[in-house]
């Protein structure tokens, strides 16, 4: 067999690597990890959400929003509300 003419670009028997095509090994690995970029997430997911202790402990130790105790929060009575819209009435009357 003749060898490859790397100079005619109408050769008909050409190198992969002119094609753009990567050598079978540097695809095996491309295709490793890809397979482990989706099979990472997918997986830790999946043990989270399928895990009730990992679940509630993931978000007891990840409270970014505290509430005040429900005891100490007092709403306004009706009376003052009534007095609140009076003041807010009298002060844009006189303005």
């Amino acid at each position: 067999q003749l060898p490859v003419d790397f100079r005619n670009p109408l050769s008909r028997r050409r190198h992969s690597r002119l094609r753009g095509m990567p050598p079978p090994s540097a695809a095996a690995l491309e295709i490793f990890k890809f397979s482990v970029y989706l099979s990472v997430p997918i997986f830790l997911t999946a043990a989270v959400a399928n895990n009730d202790g990992v679940l509630s402990w993931v978000i007891n130790n990840r409270q970014y929003v505290t509430y005040p105790p429900e005891e100490t929060r007092k709403l306004p009575s009706v009376d003052d509300m009534k007095a609140r819209v009076a003041s807010i009435k009298a002060s844009k009357s006189n303005a």
